[in-house]
């Protein structure tokens, strides 16, 4: 799998780092393999065919690589239609709640 870099936008405010530790966790959650490269703006459920227990193993895996507790149920519970749960709003999402240095 090939993980595309993050758009050079002036606005991005997410740590490369953080968006490469995030892609390989999806990689390593999806129940199947990704064929094409993960963008910053996927909807895991439209673009990455996530479901709920994709999302689960995608907690335990962001709990491996960043070593603490990981609790999603709050990210999911901000948007109003699951299509809107995007690499970046997770990426936010874990920049905003955890220690992720």
């Amino acid at each position: 799998m090939v993980v595309k870099d993050l758009p050079k936008a002036p606005d991005s405010s997410i740590d490369q780092k953080l968006f490469q530790l995030v892609c390989d966790a999806i990689e390593s959650a999806a129940n199947f393999e990704i064929e094409r490269p993960i963008e910053i703006q996927d909807s895991l459920i439209d673009d990455l065919s996530f479901d709920s227990l994709s999302i689960s193993v995608l907690a335990l895996e962001l709990e491996d690589r960043l070593g603490q507790s990981i609790l999603l149920n709050r990210w999911v519970e901000k948007v109003n239609n699951p299509s809107e749960l995007t690499v970046f709003s997770l990426c936010e999402y874990l920049e905003v709640s955890y220690d992720t240095d």
